[in-house]
């Protein structure tokens, strides 16, 4: 297996200047038409804003009662404080609850044909229930500088009365530093040492660990936001942490390398190697947490990351799969892993390397940035969205060989859930897994491209999703299949355009919901008979790329072997 990744410099692959680019007015995840005969009040009634900062981002989140109607939408101003140079933001995304009927296999009235019908959804169906009783406005303001004071102004209108302008400051987080100054504490000699001294850890604490292989650590003291626990390498040679038991034939390992229940930890330089959980920070109280410049070998899941306001930053993850079916299961096993329960808001991902995991990155959690990260052959999903809340911002990545799918939403239901440019290529599976009646992503600006002859011909996009800007690349005989459903609501809830194809698109259960106008065809048939993609281009992939699509023998490499490197979707001058 030979493996070859590259520095974070990639991610300039495709600009986009986000805060310039708007999202037209009447985006509203469910629309009116859904929600007709509903009994509540149609003038809004807000509740409390809540906003989220993270280093380069904001997320706004305002639940919402009343508008029974579905026809309330809110627009975003930001500025830096002491500024008088208001900007505008993408509006916010609307979600408007939906009656989910079990036994009429109905959500919104509108029948379920996803995945058998409702009934046989089993342990996905109570959560489908729940997320779609939603009702809420939230959305993300993009491009913001580390550790500055913004005003943000949000308006909230509504036609049948409610609406209301709010004003509120908040200051995004900086990135994280090792303190210049604090208790050094100096640790060599392996084994039980640093285990020992961490043990008895205090805020502004910073153990400097000499070389050698220690045994596990716990990190159950929390350090401040002006003196956190710092444990890293000294710079006398690797800081290896070493699982109890040596891992054979991919099996799960033993244990965790680092657990931390505390806050303001610092971890920093350090390998760890063969272990369960490389390292281990579910406690969903503990705030301000960072790992950086880690390296993670052959541990089943390398971090499994909970709380709020983490960041992980310019790791070298290296998992346990490898070609083919192994690790007993071949959808287990992670580089970045979380839940719902053990998350809070605020985590960032970035310049994190990955290969030879299951599943890259679990955004299972909302209010989470994942971005300039690279990925190389993987035997699951890239991301997943799966199970997720609102603000989930990806962006700047490069996925290529995931094994099975790109982007997972397994099910996503309300949005927004952002993928701005990034750069996803699949040659086994889905470049998109859309399942079980998800609903709520908006996608600016990124190359999706499916090639080869093991998976899905095409991109089929979650139920309202948003997408602008986009290149659709298929090998196979479709660039698109969207949901006739987002056709039988009115307004439509599918917002497809200036995104590039070079297939045919359509939405292969048109007949189900007697559209014709809706069956697969090309684009240009597409904009005469539906008015979808009114700026859409039809393109040939030599014409935009530097370079050719990876040919049929490099793409069987790379799928049946795991070698080679990343294709190159490097744009042409002019494309």
């Amino acid at each position: 297996m030979t493996i070859s990744m590259c520095p974070r410099a990639f991610v300039s692959f495709r600009c986009l200047v986000i805060v310039a680019l708007g999202l037209v007015a009447g985006a509203s995840s469910l629309p009116a038409a859904d929600v007709a005969g509903a009994t509540a009040a149609n003038a809004v009634v807000p509740g409390e804003l809540r906003v989220t900062p993270t280093i380069q981002c904001v997320g706004l989140y305002w639940p919402l009662k009343g508008d029974a109607n579905g026809n309330a939408a809110a627009t975003v101003e930001f500025q830096e404080a002491g500024t008088n140079a208001w900007k505008q933001a993408m509006p916010l995304w609307r979600v408007v609850p939906q009656a989910v009927d079990v036994q009429a296999n109905t959500v919104g009235g509108i029948n379920v044909l996803s995945a058998g019908g409702i009934q046989k959804w089993s342990g996905m169906r109570e959560e489908m229930i729940e997320k779609y009783s939603q009702n809420y406005i939230a959305g993300s303001i993009f491009n913001l500088k580390p550790a500055t004071r913004y005003v943000i102004r949000v308006t909230l209108t509504d036609p049948d009365g409610g609406g209301v302008t709010k004003t509120v400051e908040t200051t995004t987080r900086a990135i994280p530093v090792i303190p210049a100054q604090g208790h050094a504490i100096e640790i060599k000699g392996g084994g039980a040492a640093l285990r020992d001294a961490v043990a008895k850890a205090k805020p502004g604490d910073i153990f400097n660990v000499g070389a050698g292989i220690y045994s596990p650590i716990v990190v159950s003291a929390s350090g401040t936001a002006e003196k956190p626990i710092v444990i890293q390498a000294a710079g006398d040679g690797e800081v290896v942490i070493q699982g109890p038991t040596p891992l054979q034939n991919f099996d799960k390992g033993e244990g965790q390398g680092v657990e931390v229940t505390g806050s303001y930890i610092h971890l920093h330089k350090l390998t760890i190697k063969e272990c369960h959980d490389g390292m281990r920070l579910r406690n969903k109280a503990a705030t301000d947490n960072s790992v950086t410049y880690c390296t993670f070998v052959r541990n089943w899941t390398a971090i499994y990351y909970g709380g709020s306001n983490g960041y992980y930053a310019d790791n070298t993850i290296t998992g346990i799969k490898g070609p083919g079916r192994v690790g007993g299961d071949v959808t287990e096993g992670h580089a970045f892993d979380n839940r719902p329960q053990t998350s809070g808001g605020g985590n960032v991902l970035c310049y994190n390397t990955i290969t030879c995991v299951s599943d890259a990155i679990r955004l299972h959690c909302s209010e989470a940035d994942a971005y300039g990260n690279d990925v190389l052959f993987g035997s699951d999903d890239a991301v997943e969205y799966d199970d997720g809340g609102a603000n989930l911002r990806l962006w700047g990545n490069r996925f290529s060989h995931p094994g099975h799918n790109g982007l997972s939403y397994q099910p996503y239901i309300g949005g927004p859930a952002y993928a701005i440019r990034n750069l996803v290529f699949v040659a086994t599976q889905d470049v998109i897994k859309d399942r079980y009646k998800s609903c709520g992503a908006i996608w600016i600006n990124n190359t999706f491209v499916e090639a080869g002859s093991r998976g899905s011909e095409a991109v089929t996009p979650p139920e309202h999703t948003f997408a602008r800007n986009n290149l659709f690349i298929s090998t196979r005989r479709s660039s698109v299949k969207y949901h006739a459903e987002d056709f039988v609501r009115s307004p439509a809830t599918l917002d497809f355009d200036y995104n590039g194809y070079n297939k045919l698109i359509g939405a292969p259960a048109w007949d189900a919901f007697k559209l014709p106008a809706h069956e697969r065809g090309t684009l240009a048939e597409i904009q005469k008979r539906t008015g979808l993609e009114a700026h859409g281009v039809q393109l040939d992939p030599e014409s935009c790329f530097k370079e050719p699509l990876p040919s049929m023998e490099q793409i069987t490499l790379a799928v049946d072997e795991w070698t080679g490197t990343h294709p190159d979707f490097s744009l042409k001058q002019g494309s």
